[in-house]
């Protein structure tokens, strides 16, 4: 729209000033997702339309050789934590754009992790040197914890989550370890292995549409309050 003074006029076009042409960043459309980086073994892609991740990719999963300290002693200690960390809400998202935890009380759906927390879990490690025990588990609690970040979580039916989901993620884990220690003489060489996992919202077939062409369509439900809810996937 043309202010109040200081403008030019050309082929019946206004144009504003140079000193008014900064529009607030705030109105500025913005794409709807956010990348997070919390350790350098998980990537997560949040996206704040369905306020579900589009991706969670682990790196390196099971990689004992970043947590591995080696003093030639030969002993080798198990890592325990004894209890569960609390999810959470990722603060640096606007409110109104993130999941939160309101939106799962009561809803009926799990929390269900994307990156499993066990794949970060201190029982899934060892290290060889005991003096360096207490900073190892320190750090492995600290990416356990992170896994509980609500942008890696997605609504799960509590028989899937704690079911099939639960056995795919305990079958990943033990195939990973299968491929990563490949003995040669002596030694064991670890491989990177990756893990990329995300929801999917899938069309389905309909016959009441009025419209012969069409036969499919997207239907999902959603948790929360509106206009911020979390769109329930369909698939994963």
């Amino acid at each position: 729209l043309p202010t109040k003074g200081n403008t030019a006029h050309c082929d019946g076009i206004h144009s504003v000033s140079h000193q008014h042409q900064h529009i607030p960043s705030m109105l500025s459309p913005t794409l709807p997702y956010r990348i997070l980086r919390p350790n350098p073994h998980l990537e997560i892609a949040f996206c704040t339309r369905t306020r579900n991740p589009i991706y969670v990719l682990e790196k390196d999963v099971l990689d004992n050789d970043n947590y591995q300290a080696d003093n030639g002693s030969g002993r080798s200690f198990r890592l325990a934590r004894n209890r569960r960390p609390k999810f959470f809400e990722e603060k640096s998202i606007p409110t109104n754009m993130r999941s939160r935890l309101s939106d799962y009380k009561h809803s009926g759906w799990d929390r269900g992790h994307l990156a499993p927390s066990a794949d970060f879990s201190p029982n899934n490690r060892s290290i060889q040197d005991g003096s360096q025990k207490q900073r190892i588990e320190e750090q492995l609690m600290k990416e356990q914890m992170q896994t509980y970040n609500l942008c890696n979580i997605s609504p799960q039916d509590a028989s899937l989550n704690r079911g099939l989901w639960s056995k795919l993620e305990a079958w990943v884990r033990t195939r990973i370890l299968e491929l990563q220690e490949e003995e040669t003489g002596n030694s064991i060489r670890w491989r990177q292995v990756h893990v990329l996992t995300g929801p999917l919202w899938m069309p389905t077939h309909y016959s009441n549409s009025g419209h012969p062409s069409a036969s499919l369509e997207y239907r999902y439900l959603g948790i929360g309050k509106p206009p911020s809810l979390v769109a329930v996937p369909t698939h994963f």
